[in-house]
């Protein structure tokens, strides 16, 4: 059995509209910030058309990997925001987090 929170950390992240129903990875930006303990996060995303520690991978997926994360033993959790482009705002983008996940590993 692995030991987690001494290992290499690959999750594979799917995204889902309002229905449910799963899309392709967003074309704005976004930033997925993993931790255990708050004081330890690490995080992913993306950023125009660059990714960070993460790779969108063929059948619409985002492969999220952290060499080392160091994040320490105990329930995994994920805190998405997304940064939307919309016009209604002053600097043109609704900044939307949503509640943290847990995630199975």
């Amino acid at each position: 059995m692995a030991l987690n929170s001494k290992s290499d950390l690959l999750i594979e992240v799917t995204f889902k509209d309002t229905d449910g129903n799963i899309i392709p990875v967003p074309e704005y930006d976004f930033e997925l910030e993993y931790y255990v303990y708050t004081n330890r996060r690490i995080k992913a995303g993306k950023t125009g058309t660059t990714f960070f520690n993460c790779t969108p991978t063929a059948d619409d997926k985002l492969a999220v990997v952290f060499d080392n994360p160091n994040l320490g033993s105990g329930t995994l959790y994920c805190e998405r925001t997304y940064f939307i482009p919309d016009d209604r705002f002053p600097d043109g983008i609704f900044k939307l987090t949503l509640e943290p996940e847990i995630i199975p590993v």
